[in-house]
């Protein structure tokens, strides 16, 4: 499912993070500017937000916009090893 509610195969990984913190920090950074984003996290919606149940905390957006939210998070300095751009 997409941010929009609707079935869609267009929605990329875009950033994995450890820390739910940090995710959201990211997340906020892409809302800014304009791109709709969200978390994709087990931990329990925040209660065990040290301890992810199934891996990296994601941050997806449409695939259209996978690229400048590289950017953005890139230039925005959310790069201190915690988090890959690498889509999964």
């Amino acid at each position: 499912m997409n941010i929009s509610g609707q079935m869609a195969d267009d929605v990329v990984v875009v950033a994995t993070f450890s820390y739910r913190h940090e995710a959201e920090f990211a997340l906020e950074t892409l809302r800014t500017a304009g791109i709709r984003a969200m978390l994709l996290a087990d931990d329990a919606g925040g209660a065990y937000a040290g301890l992810s149940l199934s891996g990296p905390i994601r941050i997806l957006v449409h695939g259209d916009d996978a690229e400048y939210a590289r950017t953005l998070l890139g230039e925005a300095g959310n790069s201190e090893g915690t988090r890959s751009t690498d889509a999964q």
